[in-house]
């Protein structure tokens, strides 16, 4: 996804794990934490167009790699904000590794894809459900974090509720896509089975800004 979209996932798990200790810092360094895998592009010069294709959500996007980073992050902000300080150790990098964990899970949906399983597998997985940018899965994961920031110190628990239903609004979204796809893929199936047409295998994916509007491709061993 969009790097404004993994900041504001990462900001809103930042507000739901540590918000009630440290306060806007929350939002901010969680979402920090939701765009640290994306670092990886500061390597691209490197490698050739070809080569990037596997650089690009390689190791900084496998699931190891939330469970290697969040103790190095935290560890270094628990010494940026020393005590006095409601926020310790653990709770940096239970931030942290929300933060950076959640990133790949939600590349995984794109058609990108990342390689979820590294270093034991370069496998990529790439559920094609949703565009890598989508303001349905966005929109409210960002008006939620500004309406945060808005009450938090008048109505901290109105906040609080707002910050929940901002990430449950865009992770039922997120499952939405899936029965979309299913829903699109039947039609396409349908369809290629009234012209009698046999195909070796297909793709589809919805086009960017939106999951009503698909595209699908067949492919068999002549066209």
């Amino acid at each position: 996804m969009d790097s404004i979209t993994q900041f504001v996932l990462g900001a809103a798990l930042g507000e739901l794990v540590a918000g009630k200790k440290a306060g806007n810092k929350a939002l901010f360094w969680g979402g920090v934490a939701g765009t640290i895998p994306d670092l990886d592009i500061v390597f691209s010069p490197l490698f050739t167009e070809l080569e990037n294709l596997s650089v690009h959500r390689g190791f900084s996007h496998s699931l190891v790699f939330g469970f290697l980073a969040a103790p190095v992050f935290g560890w270094l902000l628990s010494k940026v904000y020393r005590k006095p300080s409601a926020m310790v150790v653990k709770d940096w990098v239970k931030l942290f590794f929300w933060g950076i964990f959640t990133h790949p899970l939600l590349d995984a949906f794109t058609l990108y894809g990342t390689q979820l399983f590294l270093p034991f597998s370069n496998y990529r997985v790439a559920l094609n459900t949703i565009s890598i940018v989508d303001p349905g899965y966005t929109l409210p994961l960002l008006l939620s974090m500004i309406l945060v920031m808005v009450f938090r110190r008048r109505k901290p628990d109105l906040s609080f509720a707002i910050n929940k239903a901002g990430l449950v609004l865009s992770s039922g979204y997120l499952i939405l896509t899936i029965f979309n796809k299913w829903y699109v893929e039947r039609i396409f199936s349908a369809a290629l089975n009234e012209q009698r047409i046999t195909v070796d295998n297909s793709l589809s994916n919805p086009v960017l800004f939106s999951n009503l509007l698909w595209y699908c491709v067949a492919r068999n061993d002549s066209t």
